[in-house]
């Protein structure tokens, strides 16, 4: 008759058994990975590095929709001309907006479809008939120009007749900036947002840039409208 041997203890499991405190650091450890995870989730990435947010309102159409789109933003980033970026506007307003200029920029609505940008250094931007804008500016801000600080940004929605931003409340500081706007999520999927009118704010010598005249505001009515905030 042949007997099975009987399993065998691990030496070092009995030990712990026979060791309650060693037993209970192993469970604060566990708890105190936990409670790090927790708070890195709820607190440390939302706010420092990144977070998920609704677009509401039709400023940024038709890049974005007010009818369940939501993006996913990067709070440790730079900006660029073009970025789409989350920011708070003057009155405290989260919005969704496109960078149209940088600090120590000079920014001209010469007419309906032509924005001037002059860098420090004398090179200028024509932005002419932007692809991505949908409407046209709003001829009450023909001729008015605004100069950047250092520290501040020029803010545009793309639905350029219905949106609040810079154009209404002059630039904003980058403080106010949240973050940049990295996917899109809609019907589902999800797609990587990256700034592909980059050539257009390509900057030309001034001696090569056209001459353009700022032509006279013709009165008419500044229409408003939702901000696309998040």
């Amino acid at each position: 008759m042949r007997f099975r041997s009987a399993n065998r203890f691990d030496p070092t499991e009995i030990e712990r058994r026979q060791d309650p405190e060693k037993e209970m650091r192993g469970d604060l450890l566990f708890f105190t990975i936990l409670l790090i995870v927790a708070i890195l989730w709820i607190y440390v990435i939302p706010n420092y590095v990144y977070l998920s947010l609704p677009v509401l309102g039709h400023s940024m159409e038709p890049t974005f929709r007010n009818s369940g789109d939501t993006v996913g933003v990067l709070r440790l980033t730079g900006y660029a001309y073009g970025d789409i970026v989350i920011a708070y506007s003057n009155d405290g307003t989260l919005v969704i907006k496109r960078v149209l200029a940088l600090g120590g920029d000079t920014i001209t609505q010469v007419d309906e479809h032509t924005v001037r940008i002059e860098q420090e250094d004398g090179e200028v931007i024509v932005l002419q008939n932007e692809p991505y804008i949908y409407g046209q500016n709003d001829s009450a801000n023909n001729g008015k120009t605004w100069h950047l600080e250092e520290d501040e940004v020029f803010l545009a929605g793309d639905h350029r007749e219905v949106s609040q931003d810079s154009f209404d409340y002059g630039p904003i500081g980058r403080s106010q900036l949240v973050g940049r706007v990295i996917l899109l999520f809609r019907d589902g999927g999800i797609s990587r947002v990256v700034n592909t009118w980059a050539d257009l704010f390509t900057a030309l010598p001034s001696s090569e840039s056209p001459d353009l005249t700022p032509l006279p505001a013709s009165g008419s009515e500044n229409l408003s409208g939702l901000s696309a905030a998040a």
